[in-house]
Order: structure tokens, then C-alpha cells, then sequence
């Protein structure tokens, strides 16, 4: 099973996460303060066994490209492969059309087994058990799968089963997901993980090139036609008390993000039997001269005032005065005095002026355009504010 060849899909816009993946490619944005979300496919992978493993990107490429030979390259196990003139038409047109520009590589090395993941996804998966149940089944095509509440089924790609887990329908991202589902409390929806058989993978992708009227996606195309012609079968992760969570809109990324920081979070980072590797620059410890609660802070941080509940990235300054909540701090960020921040995503370099006050209704994504709209609250009436407040 070793010799199985793994495919990290790294291109897309990630456009329901805007303004965050503006300037930088979505697998790159950052989980628990020191993390990128692309360190969750490769760490498996590199935990499981599997040293085979190329990544395509396309999107912002070069930030990506970086990042893997700042870590990931330097361990000999990684390779990228980027939108290229020769045996496809240059740009990808969808997740399909990316791994079948790649058929040649795919040829040469003659693989028994493909194993296709995507990198925007939080989970540990012990992907030889994946492949062993693909082989014990006899499954042409297997789909990693996780029981997710119906009304979030618009935003996946649905399984339906047999009682042997052998897929019988695919519906892509429902939009009547109640009407599709029969009132169901949960579906079973597909993780965007997938096993083919070589085979089966040459036959499907070369059908699909030839489609005029596809839009050469996995989820939208493969999936429906596969599940007509080959054993398809639903590999059901939840059933394994296991936690993934697809961090693909603003939303979810700041709800996984803020798990971690509960008294008991669903995803436990401190496993040591699993470890999830990363890139990390040389930094000085963190500095607290108040309190922080509940909450990650990473290197080279300072902090000055109170955090509260919220995860910073590295080189966070924070200076006296100023409170920080249920907020998600990315790298480089400097806050000034007296300011008060509460349920908001800070971007990368952000300069916040003293006396700011951001809350987030629901949720505030602050960034250096969207900062320069806002009227920051001065000093005086902050600190009235505070004062009326323990009065």
C-alpha cells in the first residue's frame, strides 16, 4: 500500500474566504496560531507511510511554492507540479483537470493506487487504513465520507448508501438539501478524499477531457458518471469518533479555530503519537506582562494588555491597556492602546491605531483595505467607557 502515489490539491481561489485569501493562496492560511492548513494532508501523509506525494497548485502559486521549500521539500518526500504548457491546454479548468494533466507522470510511475486529497481540510486520518478498507471491499473508487448536519449539506458534495456502504448516488452541494435528504437530521457527506484505482482513475479523467459540457470537477462530474460504472464505496470516517472540520468560508474557519481554545476542544493537538509538522521561523518565546486565558499564543508575541479566549499568530504586539477576545490574530499584527477587539480575524501585517474599537457582528474579518474604512474611536472615549463600566 506504500507505494500508493498521493496528489495534494492546492489550486483553488478559495473566493468564500475572501477577504483573507485576497493575497495569499487558501492553503496557507493559518490554524492554531503556527499551523497552515496544508500541514494537515502532508502530516498524514507523512504519519501514514506514504512518500510519494505531489502537490498542485496554481493560485498565487509562488507563496505556496515557498512555504513547501521552506519545510516540506527539504524532507525529500514532497514535489509540486504547477500549470504548465504540454499535454493539457496550460491552466487548470477544475480539481479533474488538474490531476489529468498530470496522466503522464501518473504513467510513469505506474502506481496500483491514487490517493487524491485536498488541502483545506483540519483532521488526522491514518490514510493505510483508508486504503486497507478500499482493499478489503474490492472498491474501484473509494470516498473518504463524514456524517455533517443537513442544513450544511448545501455546502458538500452527498453520499448516498447501501447498508454495505457501497454508493448508490452523489449530489453535488444540494441547494434543497431537505426535499433531497427526506428530513433527515445528518447526511453523509463526502470530504473531498478519494481512492481510485489507476485504472479506473486513466479511464474516468479521459472521459471527462473529452466532455465539452464539463466543468472538469471531481464532486460535479467524476463522482455522478463513476458511481454508474464502478464499485464506489463510502469510507465513513465518523464512524472512527474522528474530528474533521472543511474550513472552506469565514465562518468555519473562525468556528475551528475558536474550538481550540474551549475547556474540551474536539480536536486535541497535543498528540504525540501523530504529530502535525510545520514550518516555523526562529523567534524569540512569548512575552505576557498581563494575563491571557484561554488561549494560544505563539512566538514571538508580545503582549502587553489581556487576551482573552483568542489565538495569535507569531510576532503579535499588543500594547497596554487593550483587550483582545474571541479574536483570531494573524502574523505581524501591532494593536495599539486602549484598544478593544472582540470576535474579529486580523490580517497578516495589520496596523491597528490606538484607541480602536473592532466587534464582530457576527464576525469581523479586518484587513489593511477594510481597516482604512473605519472611523477609529479615540482614547478619551474609550477610556470614559471603561470607567463607566467598573463604575
Amino acid at each position: 500500500m506504500k507505494n500508493t502515489v498521493c496528489f495534494v490539491l492546492a489550486g483553488g481561489r478559495g473566493e468564500r474566504l475572501l477577504p483573507l485569501t485576497r493575497s495569499r493562496p487558501k492553503p496557507l492560511l493559518s490554524y492554531a496560531g503556527i499551523y497552515r492548513l496544508i500541514d494537515f494532508p502532508l502530516s498524514n501523509c507523512l504519519n501514514s507511510g506514504l512518500e510519494r506525494i505531489f502537490v498542485i497548485c496554481q493560485y498565487l502559486c509562488y507563496p505556496i511554492l515557498d512555504y513547501l521549500n521552506k519545510y516540506w521539500a527539504k524532507r525529500g518526500i514532497i514535489k509540486y507540479i504547477t500549470p504548465q504548457q504540454g499535454f493539457g491546454t496550460g491552466w487548470y479548468m477544475g480539481t479533474a483537470d488538474a490531476v489529468y494533466q498530470s496522466l503522464e507522470l501518473i504513467r510513469e510511475i505506474n502506481p496500483p493506487r491514487v490517493l487524491i486529497l485536498a488541502s483545506d481540510h483540519i483532521y488526522r486520518m491514518n490514510y493505510m487504513n483508508f486504503l486497507r478498507e478500499h482493499l478489503e471491499k474490492g472498491a474501484e473508487v473509494s470516498i473518504g465520507a463524514v456524517e455533517v448536519p443537513t442544513k450544511e449539506a448545501y455546502r458538500f458534495g452527498i453520499l448516498g448508501t447501501d447498508d454495505m456502504g457501497w454508493v448508490r448516488y452523489f449530489t453535488e452541494k444540494p441547494r434543497y438539501a431537505k426535499m433531497v435528504l427526506e428530513s433527515k437530521k445528518t447526511c453523509l457527506a463526502s470530504m473531498g478524499i478519494y481512492i481510485f484505482n489507476t485504472k479506473v482513475l486513466f479511464e474516468a479523467l479521459s472521459w471527462d477531457a473529452q466532455d465539452p459540457y464539463s466543468k472538469h470537477d471531481f464532486g460535479g462530474d467524476i463522482l455522478p458518471w463513476i458511481i454508474r460504472k464502478h464499485r464506489v464505496y463510502a469510507y465513513n470516517f465518523s464512524r472512527k469518533d474522528a474530528y474533521w472540520m472543511d474550513v472552506g468560508t469565514i465562518n468555519a474557519y473562525y468556528e475551528a479555530n475558536m474550538e481550540l481554545v474551549k475547556e474540551k476542544s474536539s480536536f486535541a493537538l497535543y498528540d504525540p503519537s501523530w504529530p502535525i509538522y510545520t514550518y516555523q521561523r526562529q523567534l524569540p518565546p512569548a512575552y505576557t506582562l498581563l494575563s491571557s486565558q484561554n488561549s494560544f499564543i505563539s512566538p514571538g508575541c508580545c503582549i502587553k494588555g489581556e487576551v482573552k479566549s483568542s489565538i495569535l499568530s507569531p510576532s503579535v504586539f499588543i500594547e497596554e491597556g487593550t483587550e483582545v477576545s474571541d479574536s483570531i490574530i494573524l502574523e505581524g499584527v501591532k494593536i495599539g492602546k486602549y484598544c478593544r477587539i472582540s470576535r474579529a480575524i486580523v490580517d497578516e501585517r495589520v496596523k491597528i491605531e490606538s484607541g480602536t474599537v473592532i466587534e464582530g457582528a457576527p464576525i469581523s474579518v479586518v484587513t489593511k483595505e477594510e481597516l482604512e474604512k473605519k472611523a477609529p474611536i479615540s482614547i478619551e472615549e474609550v477610556r470614559k467607557k471603561k470607567i463607566a463600566q467598573r463604575a
